[in-house]
């Protein structure tokens, strides 16, 4: 949300007082949107923050079917304005309400958009059919995408918000702030356009899969921008990075990379070895620690051209980096294959 706007969040103090008019209520990750206020158990749909800028939870209780199997998968179809959307969603029993499906969004999904562009949305499932009215959809949803994270402004303030509330961290151990994770990987089968806010990749713009401190392995700005010859691990525009690698500074021969990890007590300008341990063994590298002041310390070191260790890194769910005796920064590199594997293919030209 733009800094100093003020937001309402719809409430209505009658009680009962069932309007047919999309409202938005809550804070923050809490925040839900539904096609009415104080509606109680007449809600057709509602769609639900699970976390800042994660997937969205849609729960859509005007097509509940009487009988069904809970647990199980099945299609759900909303036409909106010619439009045809269509999702596996999970059958859910809710006591009286019956058996409702739920599946999830992402932030670029385009279903939210016609939904705040429409006028009303049929939906089809297991038999049942219903309408749903968008009066106030549009109001409704740009205060849940606020809140929840889903734009980049509001997605920052959360993380201020959490950032806040987070206890001191140790300074003896590789750290990164721990706000919540930026989740733009869509659930398989979902129709996703567009290009997210948060990208891995620069040449082809790809979700990033944020770890549960919020950060990613990503080519150029984060955001789709830059040089695809440029990789990080961290949280764009902050000063949490655990890694840094560019094929632009060490000159045609190898890959400058910086580790933002501890070296104990060793002076600036002290040799180091720098060992990677992933899914195929170790590899390690001669480097020298280096401290430009309180917040940017670390070690660098040069990784030859062609080495393997990139396509390691990449197909390994999990592995560890960091100066020989020293506490190791664990990083999941599948994570961020799209993007270590752009940016290989750019260095190794």
């Amino acid at each position: 949300m733009a800094s100093g706007t003020a937001i309402s969040l719809g409430i209505v103090t009658q009680a009962n007082a069932y309007t047919p008019i999309w409202s938005a209520t809550g804070l923050y990750e809490q925040i839900v949107a539904a096609d009415c206020r104080d509606c109680e158990e007449d809600i057709g749909i509602l769609i639900a923050c699970t976390g800042n800028g994660l997937p969205a939870r849609v729960t859509v209780n005007a097509v509940a079917a009487p009988t069904g199997q809970d647990g199980a998968f099945s299609p759900v179809t909303f036409s909106i304005d010619g439009q045809t959307f269509t999702y596996q969603a999970k059958t859910v029993e809710y006591g009286l309400i019956g058996f409702t499906p739920e599946f999830m969004v992402g932030d670029s999904d385009p279903l939210i958009q016609a939904l705040q562009s429409g006028r009303e949305a049929f939906v089809v499932f297991n038999g049942q059919q219903s309408r749903i009215g968008l009066k106030g959809s549009r109001s409704a949803l740009n205060i849940f995408k606020a809140h929840c994270g889903w734009t980049p402004q509001g997605y920052q303030q959360n993380l201020a918000r959490a950032g806040a509330a987070s206890p001191p961290v140790r300074d003896d151990v590789p750290v990164i702030p721990t706000p919540q994770t930026r989740q733009q990987a869509p659930d398989a089968g979902q129709p996703q356009t567009g290009v997210p806010p948060y990208s891995q990749t620069v040449l082809a713009p790809t979700p990033a899969q944020a770890d549960a401190n919020g950060a990613f392995w990503f080519t150029g700005d984060g955001f789709g921008n830059g040089s695809p010859k440029s990789l990080r691990y961290g949280i764009p525009e902050t000063d949490a990075m655990a890694f840094y690698a560019s094929c632009e500074e060490a000159g045609p021969q190898g890959t400058a990379v910086e580790l933002y990890t501890s070296f104990g007590d060793l002076p600036p300008g002290s040799s180091v070895t720098i060992a990677f341990t992933h899914a195929f063994g170790s590899s390690s590298y001669k480097g020298t620690t280096f401290i430009e002041n309180d917040e940017y310390a670390g070690s660098r070191f040069t990784i030859p051209k062609s080495d393997p260790v990139w396509s390691a890194i990449a197909a390994s769910p999990q592995f560890s980096v960091g100066v020989a005796g020293q506490p190791e920064a664990r990083l999941n590199g599948a994570s961020g294959s799209a993007a270590i594997i752009e940016f290989s293919k750019q260095c190794n030209r």
